[in-house]
Protein backbone atom coordinates (compact mmCIF):
# COMPACT_ATOMS: atom_id res chain seq x y z
CA UNK A 1 0.00 0.00 0.00
CA UNK A 2 1.49 3.49 -1.32
CA UNK A 3 1.50 5.77 2.15
CA UNK A 4 1.43 9.67 2.34
CA UNK A 5 4.14 9.64 4.27
CA UNK A 6 6.18 7.79 2.01
CA UNK A 7 5.22 10.39 -1.05
CA UNK A 8 6.21 13.20 1.20
CA UNK A 9 9.32 11.96 1.94
CA UNK A 10 10.57 12.15 -1.67
CA UNK A 11 10.03 16.16 -1.10
CA UNK A 12 12.94 16.58 0.17
CA UNK A 13 15.92 17.75 -2.21
CA UNK A 14 19.62 18.34 -2.19
CA UNK A 15 20.39 21.23 -0.92
CA UNK A 16 23.04 23.17 1.65
CA UNK A 17 22.12 23.43 4.72
CA UNK A 18 22.96 25.21 7.36
CA UNK A 19 22.48 24.67 11.38
CA UNK A 20 19.26 25.31 13.17
CA UNK A 21 18.11 24.86 17.02
CA UNK A 22 14.68 23.71 18.08
CA UNK A 23 12.50 26.57 19.24
CA UNK A 24 9.06 26.60 19.98
CA UNK A 25 6.41 28.47 18.37
CA UNK A 26 3.72 29.62 20.08
CA UNK A 27 4.48 26.95 23.14
CA UNK A 28 4.35 24.18 20.34
CA UNK A 29 7.93 22.21 19.48
CA UNK A 30 8.35 20.23 16.68
CA UNK A 31 8.72 16.56 17.79
CA UNK A 32 6.46 16.52 20.76
CA UNK A 33 2.92 14.64 20.84
CA UNK A 34 -0.53 16.01 20.57
CA UNK A 35 -1.25 14.29 24.03
CA UNK A 36 2.25 16.32 25.64
CA UNK A 37 0.68 19.38 24.17
CA UNK A 38 -2.56 18.74 25.53
CA UNK A 39 -1.30 17.89 28.75
CA UNK A 40 0.89 21.23 28.77
CA UNK A 41 -1.47 23.46 27.45
CA UNK A 42 -5.01 22.26 27.60
CA UNK A 43 -6.97 20.79 24.59
CA UNK A 44 -6.67 22.55 21.40
CA UNK A 45 -10.22 24.49 20.73
CA UNK A 46 -10.21 22.93 17.15
CA UNK A 47 -9.28 19.34 15.16
CA UNK A 48 -9.92 18.28 11.96
CA UNK A 49 -8.27 16.20 9.43
CA UNK A 50 -7.89 17.57 6.28
CA UNK A 51 -6.19 17.37 2.48
CA UNK A 52 -3.40 20.03 4.17
CA UNK A 53 -2.79 17.27 7.12
CA UNK A 54 -3.60 17.42 10.90
CA UNK A 55 -4.56 20.47 12.28
CA UNK A 56 -4.75 21.43 16.00
CA UNK A 57 -5.69 24.74 17.12
CA UNK A 58 -3.81 25.87 20.56
CA UNK A 59 -4.04 29.54 22.20
CA UNK A 60 -0.52 30.36 20.39
CA UNK A 61 -0.31 28.27 17.66
CA UNK A 62 -1.45 25.87 15.09
CA UNK A 63 0.17 22.08 15.08
CA UNK A 64 0.36 19.72 12.56
CA UNK A 65 1.21 16.34 13.00
CA UNK A 66 1.83 13.29 10.77
CA UNK A 67 -0.35 9.98 11.42
CA UNK A 68 1.19 9.45 14.66
CA UNK A 69 -0.04 12.17 16.55
CA UNK A 70 3.72 14.06 16.34
CA UNK A 71 4.10 17.30 15.95
CA UNK A 72 5.70 17.94 12.68
CA UNK A 73 5.28 21.43 11.85
CA UNK A 74 3.54 24.57 13.49
CA UNK A 75 2.54 28.27 13.04
CA UNK A 76 1.59 31.16 15.05
CA UNK A 77 0.45 34.75 14.23
CA UNK A 78 0.98 36.49 17.87
CA UNK A 79 3.98 36.96 19.77
CA UNK A 80 7.87 36.26 19.45
CA UNK A 81 9.40 33.62 17.84
CA UNK A 82 13.30 32.95 18.19
CA UNK A 83 15.27 30.75 16.44
CA UNK A 84 19.36 29.71 16.24
CA UNK A 85 20.13 30.27 12.77
CA UNK A 86 23.94 28.76 11.98
CA UNK A 87 24.63 29.29 15.50
CA UNK A 88 23.58 32.57 15.61
CA UNK A 89 19.94 33.74 17.87
CA UNK A 90 17.19 35.35 15.87
CA UNK A 91 13.81 36.59 16.87
CA UNK A 92 10.58 37.27 14.55
CA UNK A 93 8.71 39.73 16.48
CA UNK A 94 4.67 39.65 15.11
CA UNK A 95 3.74 42.77 13.93
CA UNK A 96 7.30 44.41 13.88
CA UNK A 97 9.77 42.66 12.22
CA UNK A 98 9.88 43.73 8.25
CA UNK A 99 10.52 41.89 5.20
CA UNK A 100 13.60 44.25 5.16
CA UNK A 101 15.07 43.26 8.44
CA UNK A 102 15.06 39.86 6.60
CA UNK A 103 16.47 40.45 3.81
CA UNK A 104 19.35 42.31 5.05
CA UNK A 105 20.47 39.79 8.10
CA UNK A 106 19.23 36.42 6.66
CA UNK A 107 19.83 37.12 2.51
CA UNK A 108 23.00 34.58 2.48
CA UNK A 109 20.82 32.19 3.89
CA UNK A 110 17.48 32.75 2.37
CA UNK A 111 16.04 30.10 -0.06
CA UNK A 112 12.68 31.88 -1.70
CA UNK A 113 12.06 35.36 -1.74
CA UNK A 114 8.70 36.67 -2.86
CA UNK A 115 5.96 39.52 -2.49
CA UNK A 116 4.80 38.62 1.05
CA UNK A 117 7.00 35.92 2.14
CA UNK A 118 10.18 34.39 2.74
CA UNK A 119 11.43 31.02 3.28
CA UNK A 120 14.73 29.60 4.91
CA UNK A 121 16.23 25.96 4.99
CA UNK A 122 17.56 25.44 7.92
CA UNK A 123 18.44 21.67 7.66
CA UNK A 124 17.36 18.75 5.42
CA UNK A 125 14.16 18.17 7.73
CA UNK A 126 13.36 22.07 8.85
CA UNK A 127 12.00 25.34 7.16
CA UNK A 128 11.57 28.51 8.13
CA UNK A 129 8.82 30.30 6.76
CA UNK A 130 8.06 34.25 7.89
CA UNK A 131 4.81 35.65 6.00
CA UNK A 132 4.70 39.34 5.83
CA UNK A 133 1.47 41.99 5.05
CA UNK A 134 2.52 43.01 1.83
CA UNK A 135 1.28 46.98 2.19
CA UNK A 136 3.20 47.70 5.81
CA UNK A 137 6.21 44.62 4.78
CA UNK A 138 5.59 43.55 8.62
CA UNK A 139 5.79 39.80 9.96
CA UNK A 140 2.25 38.49 10.02
CA UNK A 141 2.63 34.88 10.95
CA UNK A 142 5.79 32.35 11.36
CA UNK A 143 5.43 28.42 10.16
CA UNK A 144 8.26 26.07 11.05
CA UNK A 145 8.94 22.55 10.38
CA UNK A 146 9.12 19.41 8.26
CA UNK A 147 9.32 20.75 4.68
CA UNK A 148 7.04 18.13 3.51
CA UNK A 149 3.88 19.73 5.71
CA UNK A 150 4.73 23.68 4.84
CA UNK A 151 4.59 22.33 0.84
CA UNK A 152 1.12 20.72 1.92
CA UNK A 153 0.10 23.88 3.53
CA UNK A 154 1.22 25.77 0.07
CA UNK A 155 3.95 27.80 1.85
CA UNK A 156 6.73 26.40 0.35
CA UNK A 157 6.53 26.51 -3.78
CA UNK A 158 8.66 24.89 -6.17
CA UNK A 159 7.67 21.12 -5.04
CA UNK A 160 6.31 19.16 -7.84
CA UNK A 161 6.11 16.04 -6.18
CA UNK A 162 3.17 17.35 -4.27
CA UNK A 163 1.29 19.13 -6.98
CA UNK A 164 1.90 15.53 -9.03
CA UNK A 165 0.22 13.58 -6.41
CA UNK A 166 -2.53 15.26 -4.56
CA UNK A 167 -3.83 13.86 -1.39
CA UNK A 168 -8.06 13.82 -0.39
CA UNK A 169 -8.45 12.95 3.10
CA UNK A 170 -11.10 10.54 3.92
CA UNK A 171 -14.81 12.17 4.52
CA UNK A 172 -16.94 11.11 6.61
CA UNK A 173 -20.45 9.35 5.47
CA UNK A 174 -21.78 8.02 8.77
CA UNK A 175 -21.03 7.98 12.21
CA UNK A 176 -22.17 6.14 15.56
CA UNK A 177 -20.98 9.75 17.87
CA UNK A 178 -21.42 13.01 17.22
CA UNK A 179 -19.00 15.37 18.13
CA UNK A 180 -21.42 16.77 20.78
CA UNK A 181 -21.13 20.26 22.90
CA UNK A 182 -20.58 18.73 26.28
CA UNK A 183 -17.60 20.19 28.72
CA UNK A 184 -15.49 17.21 28.26
CA UNK A 185 -13.23 16.47 25.71
CA UNK A 186 -11.79 13.62 24.21
CA UNK A 187 -9.43 13.71 21.23
CA UNK A 188 -9.33 9.75 19.23
CA UNK A 189 -7.33 8.70 16.29
CA UNK A 190 -8.74 6.60 13.30
CA UNK A 191 -7.03 4.73 11.13
CA UNK A 192 -9.38 4.02 7.88
CA UNK A 193 -8.86 1.30 5.37
CA UNK A 194 -8.93 2.27 1.42
CA UNK A 195 -12.09 0.34 1.42
CA UNK A 196 -13.83 3.30 4.26
CA UNK A 197 -13.79 1.08 7.41
CA UNK A 198 -12.48 1.64 10.17
CA UNK A 199 -9.52 -0.58 11.26
CA UNK A 200 -8.84 0.52 14.76
CA UNK A 201 -9.99 3.64 17.45
CA UNK A 202 -7.23 5.01 19.89
CA UNK A 203 -7.53 7.59 22.32
CA UNK A 204 -5.23 10.37 21.79
CA UNK A 205 -6.11 12.74 24.84
CA UNK A 206 -8.41 11.34 27.18
CA UNK A 207 -11.01 13.61 29.22
CA UNK A 208 -10.85 11.27 32.02
CA UNK A 209 -13.46 9.28 32.07
CA UNK A 210 -12.43 5.82 31.25
CA UNK A 211 -15.93 4.54 30.79
CA UNK A 212 -16.56 6.64 27.95
CA UNK A 213 -13.01 6.00 26.55
CA UNK A 214 -13.98 2.47 26.46
CA UNK A 215 -16.81 2.74 24.78
CA UNK A 216 -16.12 5.48 21.91
CA UNK A 217 -13.56 2.96 20.83
CA UNK A 218 -16.05 0.52 20.54
CA UNK A 219 -18.66 3.16 18.67
CA UNK A 220 -16.64 4.57 16.51
CA UNK A 221 -15.56 0.90 14.95
CA UNK A 222 -18.86 1.03 12.76
CA UNK A 223 -18.38 4.44 11.31
CA UNK A 224 -18.16 4.55 7.34
CA UNK A 225 -15.87 6.92 5.79
CA UNK A 226 -15.56 8.07 1.66
CA UNK A 227 -11.34 6.61 1.30
CA UNK A 228 -9.10 8.86 1.54
CA UNK A 229 -7.39 8.95 -1.75
CA UNK A 230 -3.64 9.31 -3.26
CA UNK A 231 -3.55 10.03 -6.96
CA UNK A 232 -7.00 9.07 -7.52
CA UNK A 233 -6.52 5.88 -6.14
CA UNK A 234 -7.74 5.12 -2.14
CA UNK A 235 -5.59 4.31 0.28
CA UNK A 236 -5.42 4.02 4.04
CA UNK A 237 -5.19 6.37 6.09
CA UNK A 238 -5.46 8.13 9.76
CA UNK A 239 -7.60 11.15 11.07
CA UNK A 240 -8.03 12.31 14.28
CA UNK A 241 -11.65 14.04 16.14
CA UNK A 242 -12.18 16.13 18.79
CA UNK A 243 -15.60 14.55 20.81
CA UNK A 244 -17.33 16.80 23.15
CA UNK A 245 -19.02 15.44 25.78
Amino acid sequence: MLRLTAVLALVTVALGTIAAAEAPIGGVTIGTTIAALVHDSGFPSTVESTDSGNRFVFPGAVAYTNDDGVVVAAETAGGSVSVDIDGKPRTFAIGTYTSGQADLELATVAEYAGDGVRTYRLSDERELVLLFDRPSRTLLRVAYGQRGQLARLGLVSGDDTIKAVPYKAPKMRATARADGTGSRITIVKLDIARTGDVKNVTVVASSGDAAFDAGVTKELMTDRFTPATLGGRAIGATIFRELRH
